[in-house]
């Protein structure tokens, strides 16, 4: 998720503590949120450095208020999207909202810091993991494309010459929480793509590819 695109989130949820916050999400509003609080001061000392006696000629006290206003209400407004964000990033790490109270408790920010840092999780009570998560297709499992290398060939067991061979089909293997999951016939993983189990970024593998590929550069699907 993009700078842009986490605060147009988040604002959306200002109110909405319920489903999932990634990680990108939750430290680009926090980012945003920062950037509020430096122009906020920016502003405030340019003010404060101009003179007593120029105040009157250049008109800075109604530049100063207005900035100063301006800036003051946007970062009101980040507070109750920054607070259901907070709590959505619990969730995203399997963690109830509860812990936000941590914030509360002497040192216990470090223990809230420590559970926001983290990554997220598969699929919990609270949702699905937001699609950014990389669970939906990572290209960094270097070790998983070894393992893959190394799948034995299946062999058929003997079919009597009196019933005619089964029709060919290929089977598959994706990677999906950077675990390897299959054998899956085609049907499988069509039917894993309309529910929002994997995407067209997911890694799939075959028998007879040399090496992984996303699931959009296979033509079959």
């Amino acid at each position: 998720m993009g700078f842009t695109e986490a605060i147009k989130t988040c604002y959306t949820k200002s109110f909405t503590c319920t489903g999932r916050a990634s990680r990108s999400e939750f430290w680009y509003f926090y980012l945003f949120q920062i950037c509020l609080i430096i122009v906020w001061l920016v502003s405030a000392g340019i003010a404060s450095s101009i003179g007593p006696q120029n105040l009157a000629d250049n008109g800075a006290p109604v530049w100063f208020i207005m900035v100063y206003t301006i800036y003051g209400i946007a970062f009101l407004t980040t507070i109750p999207a920054s607070f259901c964000s907070t709590i959505r990033r619990l969730h995203d790490v399997n963690k109830s909202g509860w812990f936000y109270l941590l914030s509360f408790i002497p040192f216990g920010g470090f223990v809230l810091l420590y559970f926001i840092c983290l990554p997220s999780t598969w699929n919990n009570k609270y949702g699905n993991a937001p699609l950014e998560s990389g669970f939906y297709g990572n290209r960094n499992f270097s070790g998983v494309r070894q393992a893959a290398k190394q799948v034995p060939q299946q062999v058929s067991p003997a079919i009597p010459t009196s019933v005619p061979p089964t029709i060919p089909t290929a089977s598959y293997f994706v990677v999906i929480n950077g675990q390897q999951v299959g054998p899956l016939h085609l049907q499988n993983i069509k039917k894993m793509l309309q529910d929002g189990q994997i995407n067209h970024q997911t890694l799939i593998w075959k028998q007879g590819m040399s090496d992984w590929d996303c699931v959009g550069n296979i033509e079959e699907l």
